[in-house]
């Protein structure tokens, strides 16, 4: 055969053979990789990934902590922290209580790399969908928005933007209208 770019020649016995790009020679399988029978591809498009949701102790405190503005939200947001670590739903109460942008960004943040996590424990690979329809996703995804919007009020568009591509990959029916209105976090300073 010729040594063209992109033409093959017989490299041994095995069944492997050299292709020639144009700047190297790379060995390559003269035969297609078998797919796994554990790879799950699903016609309606990528895998979706569902969190658990958290307690119901969990749950009835973020609800109070929601309930009250001002030192009494951010006193109950400590003990929520305190209480459970890794959930995203906590770490969302407290960026919600928040004093400023800063104190918001920073609970966010914590929260959505919690979230990622949690993801990743629970067979997430990077990519695919975690809708806002399952309600063990809601805190991670809340916590995304929640970055997205404390992003812009400190002036990091691209990360904003990140943040907004990112909400509509992961979910692309959108973000509900109810997590819109609620997105704009209290402020009683």
């Amino acid at each position: 055969m010729s040594e063209k770019s992109g033409t093959t020649r017989p490299y041994s016995s095995r069944g492997h053979h050299l292709v020639d790009t144009g700047r190297c020679r790379v060995r390559a399988a003269k035969y297609p990789a078998k797919v796994s029978s554990n790879v799950s591809l699903s016609q309606s498009g990528p895998p979706e990934t569902r969190l658990p949701a958290d307690s119901l102790e969990v749950q009835h405190l973020v609800g109070q902590i929601v309930s009250v503005t001002g030192e009494a939200s951010r006193v109950l947001a400590a003990d929520a922290v305190r209480l459970a670590p890794r959930s995203s739903l906590v770490w969302w109460a407290c960026g919600r209580s928040g004093r400023d942008a800063v104190e918001r960004y920073a609970a966010f943040r914590v929260g959505y790399h919690r979230g990622l996590d949690a993801l990743r424990a629970n067979g997430w690979k990077g990519s695919g969908f975690v809708r806002w329809s399952h309600p063990g996703n809601v805190g991670f995804l809340r916590c995304l928005l929640g970055l997205q919007v404390t992003a812009g009020e400190l002036g990091e568009h691209d990360e904003e933007e990140r943040c907004r591509l990112f909400l509509l990959q992961l979910d692309p029916s959108g973000v509900p209208p109810a997590e819109l209105r609620d997105s704009s976090v209290q402020s009683d300073q």
